[in-house]
């Protein structure tokens, strides 16, 4: 039977049994062998249903292939057998969740050969949420969160020298950068805060208010949520010295600590508020076009009636 009148669930087999007879290294045959096993993988099956059938796709594979080829689909196979409840949950977070990228990075780490590389990948990602002007515990949140998204998708474990580079990489994003003097915005509130001394509620809500609209103004929706709640922290370090009352500071402390519980959706409700504020200038700029191409027209017909009265 020609491949191309194959049916089409057979089609991975013929092709696996062409790249794994025809690997010119042992390592491309491992990485045929991969590939193979990786499109079996099904995100909407049990860990258990999964093995199941695997388990049986490669028994076919292995009849269409010599003794020693056999052993090393074998050998290959039961480390991913071993690790299939991490590979399920890879599998369904680079087909259904909404960021796939750290999935990605995670299943490219993974199948890495070299240890280096593969630990230099994530590094990379992690280093791609990182802007110049964050400060020391901004970037510290920034690279905490690609971390986490990468070691929530790994499916096979890492030796211990994974964790105390990605820490370093963590500690020298902390020490690499500067806590911001405070700025006009924090000299402002400060001003408020030192009129206050929360001797009743009205004071209280005054200063909870003030603090929640200071702090929300810092929330950067370019960035992600663990560099906003790091960023939140930043502010808070540079505000609290210019404070001059004791309880103050601490409902100042108590109203940027919610700010970073609440940050997914403190990001949420300002990137709508930002995209809404664009929409409204789009609009605004559309009917100003019209209004002047209407204003245009018009000129236009005042020139023709005033020639048309010349003639």
């Amino acid at each position: 039977m020609q491949a191309s009148k194959m049916p089409w669930y057979k089609l991975d087999s013929h092709h696996a049994v062409h790249q794994i007879t025809k690997a010119p290294t042992l390592q491309q045959m491992q990485k045929a062998i991969d590939a193979y096993m990786d499109k079996k993988i099904q995100a909407k099956a049990t860990t258990d249903q999964n093995i199941a059938s695997l388990q049986q796709k490669l028994q076919e594979l292995s009849r269409h292939l010599s003794s020693g080829d056999a052993d090393q689909v074998t050998a290959r196979s039961s480390y991913y057998l071993q690790h299939m409840a991490g590979l399920v949950n890879q599998k369904a977070l680079l087909e259904e969740s909404g960021d796939t990228e750290a999935a990605k990075v995670a299943f490219q780490s993974d199948r890495e050969e070299e240890p280096q590389r593969a630990i230099e990948l994530v590094i990379n990602y992690m280093h791609s949420s990182l802007h110049s002007t964050q400060g020391p515990n901004a970037r510290v949140g920034a690279v905490r969160q690609y971390r986490f998204a990468v070691e929530t998708a790994l499916a096979f474990p890492k030796p211990q020298e994974w964790s105390y580079q990605l820490d370093s990489f963590t500690q020298q994003q902390f020490d690499g950068a500067q806590l911001q003097a405070p700025g006009g915005s924090a000299k402002r509130a400060a001003n408020h805060f030192n009129a206050l001394q929360l001797q009743n509620a009205a004071q209280l809500h005054q200063v909870n208010k003030i603090s929640n609209q200071y702090f929300y103004d810092k929330v950067m929706t370019s960035w992600n949520v663990g560099a906003n709640q790091g960023h939140v922290q930043d502010k808070l370090q540079a505000l609290l010295p210019l404070l001059h009352n004791a309880a103050v500071k601490q409902q100042v402390s108590a109203q940027a600590a919610i700010c970073q519980q609440t940050m997914a959706i403190q990001r949420q409700k300002k990137l709508e508020e930002e995209r809404a504020q664009r929409a409204a200038a789009r609009r605004r700029q559309a009917h100003e076009k019209k209004e002047f191409e209407h204003i245009a027209e018009e000129c236009r017909k005042l020139e023709d009636d005033m020639e048309s009265d010349i003639l």
